[in-house]
């Protein structure tokens, strides 16, 4: 499987680039939640933690982003918060009357107020799930988080797209070469994905630092395949090395939990991975456990695919390392 290189290997990354999208306030408090907030009737997050149980499809989608992007929804229009969320303006304004607000308008508002109010008392850190309460003990709290570990395991077994799986093996298994990009939290995703396609036998780099992917990407041929990590699917460095990599005339690769998100514009195979069915206010351990699920899935399906021409390699491999 390859792809045709375009003329110009810059068009395509730059013209793409996002030059007006907000970036997250740089606060210690950002995307954070209080444990004694004093909540309102008319306070937006409680109403929505209180539905989101409830909420299906694009309205699920749209809520999660809410949740886990809280402190600057504030600061969106609604055509920016579309976009960014990836669902229609006029989900937004389903969402918001299914909160029991007019339209977004009000929403905004309220969602200003309740952001000021958390600022202004005792948060939690951002990892914290929002089915946990102050009055939980350990026990509690390790079999909850242990709980919200499995059942986002057992999503993915339920969501879980066979056929990109396949697509994703066939064209690793007969890539020449593939880089993999990563930012933050997933650059520890893609340094534990090259390793492990590495001992499958696949010439592999994982990539972390923005100016050396798009530099990277740039050299890849039709034979090579570009992978990019991203849980939110909006991390600009990883979505315009992908894109600078398409360009190139590599396949293109993307594992994310938003269907709809930039990410997915840029890549020829799409590996969504889902997020916790309990809402917590960013990216969290359970999320990196479904990614690195994913990565064991296509990682098995390479090594059987590619078994006889393994053996050798592993037992050179296994001699080389005996010492070490």
């Amino acid at each position: 499987m390859t792809r045709e290189k375009t003329s110009n290997p810059c068009e395509g990354f730059l013209g793409n680039m996002d030059i007006d999208a907000i970036d997250p306030p740089n606060d210690a408090n950002a995307r954070t939640y209080t444990q004694n907030y004093t909540y309102t009737k008319n306070n937006p997050l409680q109403k929505l933690k209180e539905e989101f149980a409830t909420l299906e499809g694009s309205q699920r989608q749209l809520g999660r982003f809410i949740l886990e992007n809280s402190y600057h929804i504030h600061h969106l229009s609604i055509s920016e918060l579309s976009r960014q969320s990836g669902v229609s303006e006029t989900t937004v304004v389903r969402l918001c009357r299914t909160l029991g607000f007019d339209g977004y308008k009000e929403f905004r508002l309220a969602m200003a107020e309740a952001v000021s109010a958390i600022r202004g008392q005792l948060v939690v850190g951002s990892d914290v799930p929002l089915n946990l309460s102050e009055g939980d003990d350990t026990s509690a709290i390790a079999k909850k988080v242990i709980q919200n570990n499995i059942d986002v395991l057992t999503e993915l077994a339920k969501s879980l797209d066979a056929k990109e799986i396949e697509r994703a093996v066939d064209v690793i298994s007969s890539c020449r070469l593939m880089q993999i990009y990563g930012v933050g939290s997933s650059a520890g995703i893609a340094l534990d994905a090259c390793q492990r396609f590495i001992r499958a036998g696949i010439s592999c780099t994982p990539i972390l630092d923005s100016h050396m992917q798009i530099a990277a990407a740039l050299q890849l041929t039709p034979q090579d395949v570009a992978f990019g990590i991203s849980y939110s699917g909006t991390s600009r460095e990883t979505v315009d090395a992908l894109s600078a990599a398409r360009s190139a005339g590599a396949i293109t690769i993307c594992m994310t939990t938003f269907p709809n998100s930039r990410i997915t514009k840029e890549a020829d195979i799409q590996l969504i991975t889902p997020a916790s069915t309990v809402p917590i206010p960013r990216e969290t351990v359970a999320s990196r456990i479904a990614q690195l699920a994913v990565i064991d899935i296509v990682c098995v399906l390479t090594v059987m695919r590619k078994s006889r021409d393994l053996a050798q390699y592993i037992n050179h491999l296994e001699d080389a390392l005996v010492n070490k």
